[in-house]
Protein backbone atom coordinates (compact mmCIF):
# COMPACT_ATOMS: atom_id res chain seq x y z
CA UNK A 1 0.00 0.00 0.00
CA UNK A 2 1.22 3.49 -1.02
CA UNK A 3 1.07 5.79 2.06
CA UNK A 4 1.84 9.71 1.43
CA UNK A 5 2.19 12.79 3.17
CA UNK A 6 0.84 16.15 1.61
CA UNK A 7 2.63 19.27 1.90
CA UNK A 8 3.43 22.29 0.17
CA UNK A 9 6.88 22.86 -0.78
CA UNK A 10 6.39 26.61 -0.56
CA UNK A 11 6.15 27.17 3.35
CA UNK A 12 9.46 25.69 4.99
CA UNK A 13 7.15 24.15 7.96
CA UNK A 14 4.83 22.41 6.11
CA UNK A 15 8.11 20.83 4.50
CA UNK A 16 9.49 20.36 8.21
CA UNK A 17 6.26 19.05 9.43
CA UNK A 18 6.11 16.78 6.75
CA UNK A 19 9.76 14.96 7.12
CA UNK A 20 8.62 14.71 10.69
CA UNK A 21 5.37 12.71 9.37
CA UNK A 22 7.75 10.59 7.22
CA UNK A 23 10.48 9.98 10.32
CA UNK A 24 7.86 9.17 12.85
CA UNK A 25 6.22 6.63 10.13
CA UNK A 26 10.39 4.85 9.25
CA UNK A 27 10.75 4.43 12.77
CA UNK A 28 7.50 2.10 12.83
CA UNK A 29 8.26 0.28 9.51
CA UNK A 30 6.40 2.45 7.42
CA UNK A 31 7.54 3.75 4.11
CA UNK A 32 5.52 7.76 4.08
CA UNK A 33 6.38 9.09 0.78
CA UNK A 34 6.57 12.85 0.93
CA UNK A 35 4.20 14.26 -2.06
CA UNK A 36 3.83 18.02 -3.22
CA UNK A 37 0.48 19.14 -3.06
CA UNK A 38 -0.91 21.06 -5.54
CA UNK A 39 -0.12 24.68 -5.23
CA UNK A 40 -2.99 26.99 -5.15
CA UNK A 41 -1.13 29.78 -8.21
CA UNK A 42 -1.29 26.63 -10.63
CA UNK A 43 -4.80 25.14 -9.24
CA UNK A 44 -6.53 26.57 -12.43
CA UNK A 45 -4.60 24.78 -14.68
CA UNK A 46 -5.29 21.53 -12.91
CA UNK A 47 -8.80 22.08 -13.10
CA UNK A 48 -8.75 22.82 -16.57
CA UNK A 49 -6.46 19.73 -17.73
CA UNK A 50 -8.81 17.56 -15.51
CA UNK A 51 -12.44 18.98 -16.83
CA UNK A 52 -13.03 19.92 -13.10
CA UNK A 53 -15.83 22.23 -12.23
CA UNK A 54 -15.44 24.15 -9.06
CA UNK A 55 -17.57 24.56 -6.55
CA UNK A 56 -16.81 27.21 -4.69
CA UNK A 57 -15.48 30.44 -5.90
CA UNK A 58 -11.60 30.72 -4.60
CA UNK A 59 -11.37 33.48 -2.66
CA UNK A 60 -7.71 34.46 -1.23
CA UNK A 61 -8.23 34.27 2.59
CA UNK A 62 -10.99 33.95 4.98
CA UNK A 63 -12.79 30.78 5.82
CA UNK A 64 -15.20 28.77 4.36
CA UNK A 65 -18.67 30.48 3.27
CA UNK A 66 -21.03 28.10 2.38
CA UNK A 67 -24.07 30.92 1.61
CA UNK A 68 -21.71 32.76 -0.32
CA UNK A 69 -20.54 29.66 -1.97
CA UNK A 70 -16.73 31.04 -1.28
CA UNK A 71 -13.87 28.89 -0.17
CA UNK A 72 -9.72 29.77 0.42
CA UNK A 73 -7.88 28.72 -2.50
CA UNK A 74 -5.53 26.67 -0.37
CA UNK A 75 -8.21 24.46 0.87
CA UNK A 76 -9.29 23.93 -2.71
CA UNK A 77 -5.83 23.06 -3.86
CA UNK A 78 -5.37 20.01 -0.83
CA UNK A 79 -8.77 18.80 -2.23
CA UNK A 80 -7.50 18.63 -5.72
CA UNK A 81 -4.26 16.88 -4.70
CA UNK A 82 -5.93 14.34 -2.88
CA UNK A 83 -8.47 13.91 -6.06
CA UNK A 84 -5.53 13.65 -8.41
CA UNK A 85 -4.05 10.95 -5.56
CA UNK A 86 -7.52 9.04 -5.87
CA UNK A 87 -7.13 8.75 -9.74
CA UNK A 88 -3.89 7.59 -8.70
CA UNK A 89 -5.51 4.40 -6.69
CA UNK A 90 -7.71 3.87 -9.60
CA UNK A 91 -5.44 3.71 -12.63
CA UNK A 92 -2.56 1.94 -10.07
CA UNK A 93 -6.52 -0.57 -8.71
CA UNK A 94 -4.18 0.36 -5.67
CA UNK A 95 -5.12 1.21 -2.26
CA UNK A 96 -3.22 4.32 -1.00
CA UNK A 97 -2.86 5.83 2.82
CA UNK A 98 -3.11 9.80 2.52
CA UNK A 99 -1.79 12.01 5.45
CA UNK A 100 -1.12 15.54 6.07
CA UNK A 101 2.13 17.48 7.45
CA UNK A 102 0.20 17.72 10.59
CA UNK A 103 0.19 14.14 10.87
CA UNK A 104 1.91 11.73 13.57
CA UNK A 105 2.38 7.91 13.24
CA UNK A 106 1.75 6.36 16.48
CA UNK A 107 1.14 2.50 15.24
CA UNK A 108 0.64 0.71 12.49
CA UNK A 109 -2.09 1.27 9.80
CA UNK A 110 -4.35 -1.61 9.15
CA UNK A 111 -5.01 -3.18 6.11
CA UNK A 112 -6.98 -1.75 3.45
CA UNK A 113 -10.80 -2.21 2.10
CA UNK A 114 -11.55 -2.41 -2.14
CA UNK A 115 -14.24 -0.54 -1.49
CA UNK A 116 -14.19 1.10 1.43
CA UNK A 117 -12.67 4.19 3.48
CA UNK A 118 -10.88 3.67 7.00
CA UNK A 119 -9.47 6.61 8.85
CA UNK A 120 -6.45 5.98 10.59
CA UNK A 121 -6.20 9.33 12.31
CA UNK A 122 -7.45 11.49 15.12
CA UNK A 123 -6.79 14.62 17.06
CA UNK A 124 -4.77 13.55 20.28
CA UNK A 125 -6.82 12.13 23.02
CA UNK A 126 -7.66 15.05 24.95
CA UNK A 127 -8.87 17.02 22.50
CA UNK A 128 -11.31 14.87 20.88
CA UNK A 129 -12.10 11.26 22.91
CA UNK A 130 -15.07 9.79 21.75
CA UNK A 131 -17.55 10.91 23.82
CA UNK A 132 -16.53 14.68 22.24
CA UNK A 133 -17.06 13.15 18.86
CA UNK A 134 -21.12 13.03 19.35
CA UNK A 135 -21.07 16.51 19.57
CA UNK A 136 -18.55 17.60 17.13
CA UNK A 137 -19.78 19.66 13.95
CA UNK A 138 -20.37 15.94 11.32
CA UNK A 139 -22.68 14.71 14.51
CA UNK A 140 -24.94 17.74 14.68
CA UNK A 141 -25.17 17.65 11.14
CA UNK A 142 -26.12 14.25 11.03
CA UNK A 143 -28.42 14.74 14.02
CA UNK A 144 -30.25 17.39 11.95
CA UNK A 145 -30.73 15.43 9.04
CA UNK A 146 -31.15 12.30 10.84
CA UNK A 147 -33.58 12.90 13.73
CA UNK A 148 -33.78 9.57 14.56
CA UNK A 149 -29.68 8.90 14.70
CA UNK A 150 -28.20 8.00 18.23
CA UNK A 151 -24.78 8.48 18.63
CA UNK A 152 -23.01 5.12 20.03
CA UNK A 153 -20.04 6.73 22.27
CA UNK A 154 -19.03 2.75 23.09
CA UNK A 155 -16.92 2.25 20.20
CA UNK A 156 -13.90 3.48 22.09
CA UNK A 157 -13.80 0.25 23.67
CA UNK A 158 -13.32 -1.56 20.94
CA UNK A 159 -10.27 -2.10 18.61
CA UNK A 160 -9.86 -3.16 15.12
CA UNK A 161 -11.25 -1.86 12.20
CA UNK A 162 -14.82 -0.89 13.10
CA UNK A 163 -17.72 1.08 10.95
CA UNK A 164 -17.58 4.54 11.56
CA UNK A 165 -19.45 6.09 14.07
CA UNK A 166 -20.09 9.04 12.25
CA UNK A 167 -19.81 7.20 8.83
CA UNK A 168 -18.01 9.77 7.79
CA UNK A 169 -14.31 11.23 8.39
CA UNK A 170 -14.06 14.19 10.84
CA UNK A 171 -11.16 15.68 9.00
CA UNK A 172 -8.57 13.97 6.10
CA UNK A 173 -4.91 13.83 8.50
CA UNK A 174 -5.28 10.30 7.85
CA UNK A 175 -7.10 7.84 5.68
CA UNK A 176 -6.94 4.62 3.91
CA UNK A 177 -8.92 4.65 0.78
CA UNK A 178 -9.15 1.52 -1.39
CA UNK A 179 -9.28 1.86 -5.36
CA UNK A 180 -12.84 1.05 -5.33
CA UNK A 181 -13.93 3.72 -2.94
CA UNK A 182 -11.80 6.22 -5.02
CA UNK A 183 -13.44 5.61 -7.85
CA UNK A 184 -16.67 6.15 -6.69
CA UNK A 185 -15.26 9.50 -4.47
CA UNK A 186 -13.85 10.55 -8.82
CA UNK A 187 -17.66 10.04 -10.02
CA UNK A 188 -19.07 12.60 -7.05
CA UNK A 189 -16.24 15.04 -7.26
CA UNK A 190 -16.61 14.85 -11.38
CA UNK A 191 -20.47 15.78 -11.22
CA UNK A 192 -20.98 17.97 -7.60
CA UNK A 193 -17.24 19.94 -8.69
CA UNK A 194 -14.02 20.46 -6.78
CA UNK A 195 -13.85 21.44 -3.69
CA UNK A 196 -11.85 20.99 -0.12
CA UNK A 197 -10.60 17.35 0.94
CA UNK A 198 -13.10 16.55 4.03
CA UNK A 199 -15.97 15.57 2.40
CA UNK A 200 -15.49 11.43 2.37
CA UNK A 201 -18.67 10.04 3.57
CA UNK A 202 -20.46 7.01 3.18
CA UNK A 203 -23.24 8.70 0.77
CA UNK A 204 -20.29 8.81 -1.85
CA UNK A 205 -18.65 5.58 -0.98
CA UNK A 206 -21.29 3.95 -0.29
CA UNK A 207 -23.13 3.10 3.12
CA UNK A 208 -21.12 1.14 5.83
CA UNK A 209 -17.84 1.54 3.36
CA UNK A 210 -16.72 4.44 5.54
CA UNK A 211 -14.66 2.79 8.48
CA UNK A 212 -12.55 3.61 11.94
CA UNK A 213 -9.14 2.30 13.25
CA UNK A 214 -9.47 1.68 17.02
CA UNK A 215 -6.61 3.12 18.43
CA UNK A 216 -5.85 4.90 15.82
CA UNK A 217 -2.28 4.73 14.02
CA UNK A 218 -2.24 8.41 12.93
CA UNK A 219 -2.60 11.67 15.00
CA UNK A 220 -3.30 15.16 14.34
CA UNK A 221 -1.76 17.51 16.63
CA UNK A 222 -2.35 21.00 14.62
CA UNK A 223 1.39 22.03 14.95
CA UNK A 224 0.61 23.47 11.29
CA UNK A 225 -2.56 24.52 10.03
CA UNK A 226 -4.14 22.05 8.13
CA UNK A 227 -5.83 24.61 5.56
CA UNK A 228 -2.22 26.17 4.46
CA UNK A 229 -1.66 23.17 2.20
Amino acid sequence: MRTVCIYTACYPESVRCAKACAESGRQLGVEVELHRSVWWGNMDLVHEQYGLRQKYKPIDTGAIDYAAKTMPRTRMANGTTQYLLYLWAIENDEPIHITEHDSTFVGLPPDPIYDGVIQTSSHVPYQLPPAGWGRCGRAQKRHRYEPDWIYDSSWGDLTGVIPHPLNATNGTSGYIIGPGAAAKMVEYIDADGIAFADRVRGEHVGDGNVYLQVPQSVTCDHRIKSHRL
